[in-house]
């Protein structure tokens, strides 16, 4: 009895042993072109050099930097769904001066991590930026750290910002 047991076990040691581990498949990186004609996704390039050129901007407090990305006519809107015509978005020279005062204010060490960027350019030409990233900080009054998801989407024409329309929560940047 003692020898069946002892040649279970082995069998079952053995047995564990040699099963083959499970394979993973590498993710490759999203092709650059997903269909041509129905439109294509980039993820480099100079739009998406343009929102890094914002995003930068707005780290080191560069507002005329950041002013420079958007057309004259550009509006922005904040937690707003862009279809709801009740809504009026602000100027680009509105939110300059707002976030120009947040960080004489309120915001230290402002930073976006390491934001997603694309674009995805429509069948019919028209380009649209994506942005997906973690505002970081610290406020200044009341020595709070906050971490916020963000989302922007940006429309790109003629290498400018024409409009801009964000999601995250706002109240924990304050």
């Amino acid at each position: 009895m003692k020898k069946l047991m002892l040649a279970l076990c082995l069998a079952f040691l053995l047995f564990a042993c040699n099963q083959e581990a499970p394979k993973t498949e590498a993710v490759a990186a999203p092709p650059t072109v997903v269909d041509s004609t129905k439109g294509t996704v980039d993820f480099a390039g100079p739009d998406i050099d343009l929102m890094k050129k914002l995003i930068s901007s707005i780290e080191k407090a560069d507002f005329a930097a950041a002013r420079s990305c958007y057309a004259d006519s550009a509006v922005i809107w904040y937690n707003l769904w862009p279809g709801d015509t009740t809504q009026k978005g602000i100027t680009v020279e509105q939110d300059m001066a707002n976030g120009q005062k947040m960080m004489e204010t309120t915001w230290d060490n402002l930073s976006f991590g390491q934001p997603i960027y694309e674009v995805v350019t429509t069948a019919s030409g028209d380009k649209y930026g994506h942005l997906w990233a973690r505002i970081t900080g610290k406020n200044k009054k009341t020595g709070k750290a906050f971490d916020v998801p963000l989302f922007a989407s940006f429309l790109i024409k003629d290498g400018k910002l024409q409009w801009e329309w964000n999601l995250h929560d706002s109240k924990r940047l304050e």
